[in-house]
Parts: structure tokens; C-alpha cells; sequence
């Protein structure tokens, strides 16, 4: 146990007082008014001339962290703080069929990992990146949690709309990008235990794209189909639209934060 206790104050005595938990700008200035700048410095002031300076709290605060000790609970847990998918197209496309493929296959994925993990989200954030590495992001709140595939693929592509990423073309016949796109991504945020009731979104949806009961019936086949997923694979049942579509490479992706 000595040989670690000196290992710990080897790797702390150079450190930076303003290095420390819990020592801010304000913290590491009074200190530094003081002469001490290292943890090093800090170690050689007793508790009683710490707390006479700094308060009890704080002072013993201080004494034990330049110490390495830390009575804070170890937490281990990691909870998904957001999850998502980026999709890089082979080469730049403004073609509106790909784009939307593509954000159909991500949405998808999605909608399948937010319900393994019994979560829903309450905003996405759409990336999307022009050629020359251009990136921008656009977040989305929700006025309900979605945690469906194909409701995630419907807020994207309105939003795409909505931010005149995808226009009618100068005849006024068919779509296309305002601008060719290199990689396009979704991502859930805002995540939190799944309970009844979602999809609903401040974009609002197009008639073609189904009314409220109809979206409720995506929920369920997609609930359904996640039984097949499982069993077999994702590519056992998929859109038609998905069909042999493999241009370009999708990758997934997490973030994580540690509990408490």
C-alpha cells in the first residue's frame, strides 16, 4: 500500500493546484496569492491553516485531495448521453433519392438501438457535410420522445426541406440538394426511459406522410420486426427504398457520460 500511496503523490505533486476537483479560477488565484501554484506547495500547509484561509469544508478539501485522497463514490455505470449515425456517400451527391436513402437506413438503425436500450429522444441533431470538409449541425427539439425508425427518417427529412437543403430543381420537376453533400448523420439526443406516446415533432409533417394513427401503426411493425432483427439480422427485413443499396459506408456511433 506505501508503494502505491507514493506512486499517487509522484503523479499529484506536479499537478497544477487549479488541477485539482473542485479548485476553480476564483480557488486557484487565492492560492497562488498565497505561493502556491503545485500540489506539491499545497501539501506542505496543515489542515488548521487551510481551513483558517479557505473555510472547513473547503480547507479540508483541500488537505486531503493534495493528498490523493478523494472520498467521492467510485461510479462505474455509464449511461448513453446520446447515440447516433453518420452515413459517408462514395462521392459527393446532390442526388435527393441517395440522400434520402441514406437518412432512411440511418433512421432505421436508429429507431432499432434506441429500443433495445429502452430509450427515447427527446431532440435529433441532423450533421450534415458539403464537399471540402464544410460541416454544419442543426438541432431539433421534439414537443414528444420518438424512439420509431421511420418517424426519426420523416423529422429528417422535413428538416432537410425546412433548412432548403433539398429544393425543386430550376424546372420545378423534381428535387435535388442546394448544394452536393460528402456524409449526412442523424443524432438521438436528449435520451430517456421509453414511455407511451410518442412522435411528435415542432416540424410539422406533410399528409402524404401519414396521419397519427398510422404512425402509431409504424411503431408497431417496427416493434415487431425488431424480433427478426434480433433473431436473424437487420438486413432480413428492410424498405423496399433500401433495396441493394449500399453505396457509400454508415457509421455508428455513441456518447457516454458517466452516472452521477
Amino acid at each position: 500500500m506505501g508503494g502505491a500511496t507514493h506512486r499517487v503523490q509522484e503523479f499529484l505533486d506536479p499537478m497544477p493546484v487549479n488541477k485539482l476537483w473542485g479548485v476553480g479560477a476564483r480557488s486557484a488565484t487565492l492560492l497562488n496569492e498565497y505561493g502556491i501554484y503545485t500540489v506539491a506547495q499545497l501539501r506542505e500547509f496543515d489542515a488548521q491553516w487551510l481551513c483558517g484561509r479557505f473555510g472547513n469544508a473547503a480547507g479540508n478539501h483541500l488537505y486531503a485531495l493534495a493528498r490523493g485522497i478523494d472520498h467521492r463514490p467510485v461510479v462505474t455505470e455509464r449511461v448513453e448521453k446520446s447515440m447516433g449515425a453518420e452515413h459517408t456517400f462514395a462521392a459527393d451527391t446532390r442526388c435527393v433519392a441517395d440522400i434520402e436513402r441514406a437518412v432512411q437506413g440511418i433512421a432505421l438503425r436508429l429507431g432499432r438501438r434506441l429500443r433495445a436500450a429502452g430509450k427515447t429522444a427527446g431532440a435529433l441533431t441532423i450533421k450534415y457535410r458539403y464537399e471540402g470538409f464544410e460541416t454544419h449541425t442543426k438541432s431539433i427539439p421534439l414537443t414528444e420522445p420518438v424512439d420509431s425508425g421511420m418517424q426519426i427518417y420523416r423529422i429528417a427529412c422535413a428538416a432537410l426541406r425546412a433548412m432548403g437543403l433539398l429544393i425543386k430543381s430550376c424546372d420545378g420537376q423534381k428535387e435535388q440538394a442546394s448544394r452536393a453533400l460528402r456524409l449526412i448523420g442523424v443524432r438521438a439526443e436528449r435520451l430517456q426511459q421509453c414511455a407511451s406516446g410518442v412522435q411528435q415533432t415542432l416540424f410539422a409533417l406533410d399528409p402524404q406522410e401519414g396521419d397519427g394513427a398510422e404512425k402509431a401503426d409504424w411503431g408497431r411493425v417496427e416493434r415487431a420486426l425488431d424480433g427478426i432483427h434480433t433473431r436473424f439480422s437487420a438486413e432480413a427485413v428492410r424498405p423496399a427504398s433500401l433495396m441493394g443499396y449500399t453505396a457509400g459506408r454508415t457509421h455508428m456511433h455513441r456518447v457516454q457520460h458517466r452516472q452521477g
